[in-house]
C-alpha cells in the first residue's frame, strides 16, 4: 500500500488503538512465526493446516509456521502467560496463506 492510501490507513489504526485502549483493551504483537503444533491443534485436517499454511523446518530442527491467523497465538500467549482477566486485547497484522490461483479472481 503506498501513499496516500498508506497514510489514511495509518490515521485509520490510530484512532482505533486511540478508542481501545480508552475501552481497557491493551495492543498486543502475536508472534510472526509460530511453532507449528499451535496450528495443528486447530485441526490436522482443517483447509488451513492442509492446504494453506507456509510451514517449514528451520535451522534448529524445529517445525514452524508463519502465522495464517493470529487467535492460536493469541490463545497460547494467554496459556502460557496467564495474565490477569479480563484480559482485553487487540491486535493487527498480516497473517500469510496460500491460494491457488483461480481464474477470474
Amino acid at each position: 500500500m503506498l501513499a496516500p492510501d498508506s497514510e489514511r490507513w495509518r490515521a485509520f489504526q490510530n484512532v482505533f488503538a486511540e478508542v481501545a485502549l480508552a475501552s481497557g483493551y491493551r495492543y498486543i504483537i502475536p508472534p510472526m512465526f509460530e511453532d507449528l503444533g499451535v496450528f495443528l491443534r486447530l485441526g490436522e485436517a482443517t483447509d488451513v493446516v492442509t492446504k494453506e499454511m507456509y510451514d517449514f523446518e528451520d535451522k534448529g530442527g524445529r517445525r514452524i509456521a508463519l502465522r495464517p491467523e493470529q487467535t492460536a497465538s493469541v490463545c497460547r500467549a494467554f496459556v502460557e502467560h496467564r495474565p490477569v482477566t479480563p484480559w482485553k486485547v487487540w491486535y493487527a497484522g498480516p497473517n500469510f496463506r496460500y491460494e491457488k490461483p483461480q481464474q477470474g479472481r
